[in-house]
């Protein structure tokens, strides 16, 4: 499990969990305001919001995720480069890479456009 914040909205905190969801928190209401379900089920490890907010990087068994969440929730990109679970995933200030870190000892840099 884990949890990134989120400055640019009223959803201040976003958590993810081992059930495949990503939960979205106002710091005000005791429940998500919005809850996410990854459709596979895929246990989620860890979540980072991007410098401006816009994109959330999700690392889990063994895929990358990149959702916009700037306008609803959508799945830009997903990445398959660890042959065990991702357990850390960071942005650059520049939002044009992200780095993973796997139980598989490695370590991923993606690069990452913004744009389908």
């Amino acid at each position: 499990m884990s949890m990134s914040q989120r400055v640019d909205s009223e959803q201040e905190l976003v958590t993810c969990d081992f059930n495949g969801r990503l939960l979205f928190w106002d710091c005000d209401v005791a429940e998500p305001v919005q809850v996410l379900q990854s459709p596979n089920r895929m246990r989620m490890r860890c979540v980072c919001v991007s410098p401006t907010g816009r994109y959330l990087a999700v690392c889990g068994d063994a895929v990358i995720s990149i959702f916009d969440v700037s306008s609803g929730v959508r799945l830009m990109a997903q990445g398959h480069g660890h042959s065990e679970p991702a357990n850390a995933i960071k942005w650059s200030p520049d939002e044009k890479q992200v780095v993973s870190v796997g139980e598989d000892c490695c370590v991923c840099v993606w690069n990452f456009y913004g744009t389908v």
